[in-house]
Protein backbone atom coordinates (compact mmCIF):
# COMPACT_ATOMS: atom_id res chain seq x y z
CA UNK A 1 0.00 0.00 0.00
CA UNK A 2 1.35 3.44 -1.11
CA UNK A 3 2.39 5.54 1.61
CA UNK A 4 0.82 9.24 1.99
CA UNK A 5 3.20 12.00 1.96
CA UNK A 6 2.92 13.27 5.16
CA UNK A 7 4.94 14.14 7.95
CA UNK A 8 3.83 13.67 11.82
CA UNK A 9 3.54 16.66 14.14
CA UNK A 10 4.05 15.98 17.63
CA UNK A 11 0.58 14.84 18.33
CA UNK A 12 0.52 12.27 16.08
CA UNK A 13 -1.43 13.71 13.27
CA UNK A 14 -1.25 13.37 10.25
CA UNK A 15 -0.07 16.54 8.49
CA UNK A 16 -0.15 16.60 4.61
CA UNK A 17 2.70 18.49 2.43
CA UNK A 18 6.17 18.76 3.59
CA UNK A 19 6.76 22.32 2.38
CA UNK A 20 7.54 25.10 4.63
CA UNK A 21 4.25 26.58 6.80
CA UNK A 22 3.81 30.25 5.78
CA UNK A 23 4.89 32.97 7.75
CA UNK A 24 2.94 33.44 11.00
CA UNK A 25 1.29 29.97 10.80
CA UNK A 26 1.94 27.70 14.08
CA UNK A 27 1.64 24.06 13.25
CA UNK A 28 -0.99 24.10 15.63
CA UNK A 29 -2.89 26.16 13.81
CA UNK A 30 -2.14 24.19 10.27
CA UNK A 31 -3.23 20.69 12.33
CA UNK A 32 -6.32 22.73 13.03
CA UNK A 33 -7.06 23.89 9.77
CA UNK A 34 -6.43 20.57 8.19
CA UNK A 35 -8.37 18.15 10.25
CA UNK A 36 -11.49 21.22 9.87
CA UNK A 37 -10.60 20.28 5.87
CA UNK A 38 -10.82 16.67 6.60
CA UNK A 39 -14.36 16.71 8.02
CA UNK A 40 -15.59 18.92 4.88
CA UNK A 41 -13.69 15.94 2.67
CA UNK A 42 -16.00 13.31 4.18
CA UNK A 43 -19.50 14.91 5.19
CA UNK A 44 -21.74 12.18 3.40
CA UNK A 45 -19.12 9.95 2.74
CA UNK A 46 -19.20 6.40 3.64
CA UNK A 47 -15.73 5.52 3.75
CA UNK A 48 -14.61 2.54 1.52
CA UNK A 49 -12.28 0.77 3.84
CA UNK A 50 -9.78 -1.46 2.39
CA UNK A 51 -9.89 -5.08 3.19
CA UNK A 52 -7.18 -7.15 4.58
CA UNK A 53 -8.10 -11.08 3.90
CA UNK A 54 -7.03 -14.18 5.18
CA UNK A 55 -5.53 -16.51 2.78
CA UNK A 56 -7.24 -19.84 2.68
CA UNK A 57 -6.04 -22.69 5.21
CA UNK A 58 -1.77 -23.77 4.67
CA UNK A 59 -0.85 -20.26 3.68
CA UNK A 60 -0.78 -18.44 6.94
CA UNK A 61 -0.70 -15.29 5.47
CA UNK A 62 -2.82 -12.33 5.35
CA UNK A 63 -3.61 -10.43 1.22
CA UNK A 64 -3.72 -6.78 1.57
CA UNK A 65 -5.24 -4.38 -0.91
CA UNK A 66 -2.46 -3.53 -2.64
CA UNK A 67 -1.46 -7.19 -3.70
CA UNK A 68 1.10 -7.93 -1.43
CA UNK A 69 1.34 -11.01 1.42
CA UNK A 70 2.54 -11.20 4.56
CA UNK A 71 2.75 -12.94 7.72
CA UNK A 72 2.28 -10.65 10.16
CA UNK A 73 1.71 -7.20 10.66
CA UNK A 74 1.40 -4.49 13.02
CA UNK A 75 -1.63 -2.03 13.98
CA UNK A 76 -4.01 -0.25 16.51
CA UNK A 77 -7.25 -1.76 16.63
CA UNK A 78 -9.91 1.07 16.75
CA UNK A 79 -13.22 -0.22 16.41
CA UNK A 80 -14.78 -4.18 16.59
CA UNK A 81 -18.23 -5.72 16.26
CA UNK A 82 -19.98 -9.20 15.10
CA UNK A 83 -21.96 -9.06 11.61
CA UNK A 84 -23.67 -12.05 10.07
CA UNK A 85 -24.05 -12.51 6.70
CA UNK A 86 -26.65 -15.27 4.48
CA UNK A 87 -26.08 -17.04 1.18
CA UNK A 88 -28.58 -18.93 -0.28
CA UNK A 89 -25.73 -20.08 -3.05
CA UNK A 90 -22.21 -20.75 -1.94
CA UNK A 91 -19.45 -18.39 -3.36
CA UNK A 92 -18.59 -20.77 -6.04
CA UNK A 93 -22.30 -21.37 -7.20
CA UNK A 94 -23.30 -17.18 -6.93
CA UNK A 95 -20.15 -16.23 -9.81
CA UNK A 96 -18.39 -15.04 -6.22
CA UNK A 97 -20.27 -11.59 -6.60
CA UNK A 98 -23.84 -11.65 -5.23
CA UNK A 99 -24.00 -9.83 -2.02
CA UNK A 100 -25.92 -11.55 0.95
CA UNK A 101 -29.82 -12.52 1.20
CA UNK A 102 -29.88 -11.54 4.21
CA UNK A 103 -27.54 -9.48 6.39
CA UNK A 104 -26.50 -7.76 10.01
CA UNK A 105 -23.78 -5.33 10.94
CA UNK A 106 -24.68 -5.53 14.50
CA UNK A 107 -24.94 -9.30 15.01
CA UNK A 108 -28.69 -8.75 15.99
CA UNK A 109 -30.48 -7.72 13.44
CA UNK A 110 -30.66 -8.79 9.97
CA UNK A 111 -31.79 -7.02 7.10
CA UNK A 112 -34.76 -9.89 5.54
CA UNK A 113 -34.98 -12.36 8.38
CA UNK A 114 -35.70 -10.50 11.55
CA UNK A 115 -33.92 -10.80 14.46
CA UNK A 116 -30.87 -13.19 14.41
CA UNK A 117 -30.93 -15.09 17.64
CA UNK A 118 -34.15 -16.43 16.63
CA UNK A 119 -33.67 -16.90 12.70
CA UNK A 120 -33.27 -20.45 11.37
CA UNK A 121 -30.60 -20.01 9.50
CA UNK A 122 -28.66 -18.63 11.92
CA UNK A 123 -28.51 -22.19 14.08
CA UNK A 124 -26.08 -24.97 14.25
CA UNK A 125 -27.06 -28.25 11.59
CA UNK A 126 -28.44 -25.43 9.09
CA UNK A 127 -25.87 -25.46 6.61
CA UNK A 128 -25.81 -28.12 3.94
CA UNK A 129 -23.29 -30.29 5.81
CA UNK A 130 -25.70 -30.30 8.66
CA UNK A 131 -23.31 -29.81 11.45
CA UNK A 132 -22.48 -25.85 10.93
CA UNK A 133 -24.67 -22.24 10.19
CA UNK A 134 -26.05 -21.62 7.08
CA UNK A 135 -25.42 -17.88 8.25
CA UNK A 136 -21.75 -16.92 8.42
CA UNK A 137 -21.53 -15.64 11.52
CA UNK A 138 -18.22 -12.89 11.28
CA UNK A 139 -16.10 -10.05 13.19
CA UNK A 140 -15.21 -7.15 11.17
CA UNK A 141 -12.13 -5.55 12.68
CA UNK A 142 -10.96 -2.12 11.91
CA UNK A 143 -7.48 -1.53 12.28
CA UNK A 144 -5.09 1.83 11.71
CA UNK A 145 -2.51 1.03 10.15
CA UNK A 146 1.21 3.27 9.93
CA UNK A 147 0.86 6.79 7.96
CA UNK A 148 -2.47 6.06 7.40
CA UNK A 149 -5.83 8.61 8.50
CA UNK A 150 -8.46 5.38 8.37
CA UNK A 151 -8.50 2.25 9.31
CA UNK A 152 -8.44 -0.94 7.36
CA UNK A 153 -10.49 -4.15 7.84
CA UNK A 154 -9.61 -7.21 8.68
CA UNK A 155 -12.98 -9.85 8.62
CA UNK A 156 -12.69 -13.16 10.94
CA UNK A 157 -14.59 -16.08 10.12
CA UNK A 158 -16.40 -18.09 13.39
CA UNK A 159 -13.27 -20.18 14.17
CA UNK A 160 -10.90 -17.36 15.26
CA UNK A 161 -14.16 -15.04 16.99
CA UNK A 162 -13.09 -16.75 20.44
CA UNK A 163 -9.51 -16.02 20.07
CA UNK A 164 -10.03 -11.69 19.64
CA UNK A 165 -13.15 -11.99 22.28
CA UNK A 166 -10.54 -13.91 24.57
CA UNK A 167 -7.60 -11.02 23.78
CA UNK A 168 -10.11 -7.97 24.24
CA UNK A 169 -11.38 -8.99 27.58
CA UNK A 170 -7.99 -10.03 28.87
CA UNK A 171 -7.10 -6.35 27.95
CA UNK A 172 -10.44 -4.82 29.89
CA UNK A 173 -9.69 -7.34 32.86
CA UNK A 174 -6.57 -4.89 33.41
CA UNK A 175 -8.07 -1.60 32.83
CA UNK A 176 -6.47 -1.25 29.35
CA UNK A 177 -8.67 -0.07 25.71
CA UNK A 178 -7.90 -1.72 22.68
CA UNK A 179 -6.98 1.28 21.14
CA UNK A 180 -4.04 2.01 23.23
CA UNK A 181 -2.68 -0.61 22.16
CA UNK A 182 -0.11 -1.68 19.37
CA UNK A 183 -0.67 -5.05 18.27
CA UNK A 184 0.51 -7.52 16.09
CA UNK A 185 -1.63 -9.67 13.81
CA UNK A 186 -0.53 -13.12 12.94
CA UNK A 187 -2.03 -16.96 12.30
CA UNK A 188 -1.54 -20.07 13.63
CA UNK A 189 -2.13 -23.59 11.94
CA UNK A 190 -5.01 -25.79 13.34
CA UNK A 191 -7.63 -28.26 12.76
CA UNK A 192 -10.97 -29.38 12.83
CA UNK A 193 -12.84 -32.09 15.05
CA UNK A 194 -12.95 -33.50 11.65
CA UNK A 195 -9.59 -33.55 10.63
CA UNK A 196 -10.05 -30.01 8.25
CA UNK A 197 -6.71 -28.07 8.14
CA UNK A 198 -7.72 -23.84 9.10
CA UNK A 199 -6.22 -20.67 9.98
CA UNK A 200 -6.65 -19.59 13.28
CA UNK A 201 -5.66 -15.39 14.02
CA UNK A 202 -2.87 -14.67 16.78
CA UNK A 203 -2.82 -11.57 18.74
CA UNK A 204 0.17 -9.87 20.35
CA UNK A 205 0.42 -6.76 22.31
CA UNK A 206 3.64 -5.24 20.61
CA UNK A 207 3.63 -2.17 23.07
CA UNK A 208 1.48 0.87 24.40
CA UNK A 209 0.99 4.00 22.43
CA UNK A 210 1.45 7.58 23.59
CA UNK A 211 -1.12 9.29 24.80
CA UNK A 212 -1.62 12.52 22.09
CA UNK A 213 -2.21 9.32 19.57
CA UNK A 214 -4.79 8.10 21.90
CA UNK A 215 -6.82 10.91 21.81
CA UNK A 216 -6.15 11.58 18.24
CA UNK A 217 -7.51 7.82 17.37
CA UNK A 218 -10.44 8.35 19.97
CA UNK A 219 -11.67 11.84 18.05
CA UNK A 220 -11.08 9.97 14.41
CA UNK A 221 -13.67 7.04 15.64
CA UNK A 222 -15.89 9.49 17.49
CA UNK A 223 -16.10 11.18 14.18
CA UNK A 224 -16.93 8.61 11.99
CA UNK A 225 -17.84 5.25 13.50
CA UNK A 226 -21.22 5.25 11.91
CA UNK A 227 -19.44 5.77 9.02
CA UNK A 228 -16.98 2.57 10.01
CA UNK A 229 -19.43 0.37 10.28
CA UNK A 230 -21.67 1.75 7.90
CA UNK A 231 -20.16 -0.55 5.02
CA UNK A 232 -22.22 -3.16 3.38
CA UNK A 233 -21.02 -6.95 3.42
CA UNK A 234 -19.82 -7.99 0.40
CA UNK A 235 -19.27 -11.37 -1.12
CA UNK A 236 -15.27 -11.52 -1.29
CA UNK A 237 -15.19 -10.08 2.28
CA UNK A 238 -15.86 -13.62 3.98
CA UNK A 239 -12.67 -16.00 2.81
CA UNK A 240 -13.85 -19.62 3.64
CA UNK A 241 -11.15 -20.69 6.30
CA UNK A 242 -10.66 -24.09 4.96
CA UNK A 243 -9.73 -25.77 1.89
CA UNK A 244 -12.86 -27.67 1.15
CA UNK A 245 -14.69 -24.86 1.23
Amino acid sequence: MAKRKSVNGENGALIPFKENLPDGMSKEEWEKMIREDLNRTMHGVIPRLSQIKILHAGALMFKFPDGGNKNYFDGIIVDHHPCNAYWEKSFQESGKGNPPNCSSLDGINGTVYGKCGKCAFNQFGSDKKGSGKACKNMKRIHILLENESLPVRLTLPPTSIGVTDEFFTGLFSKGFPVMCKMVRFSLIPAQSSTGIDFSKIHLDVMGQIEIPKYLQIRKMVEEYLTQIRGQEIVADEYFEETKED
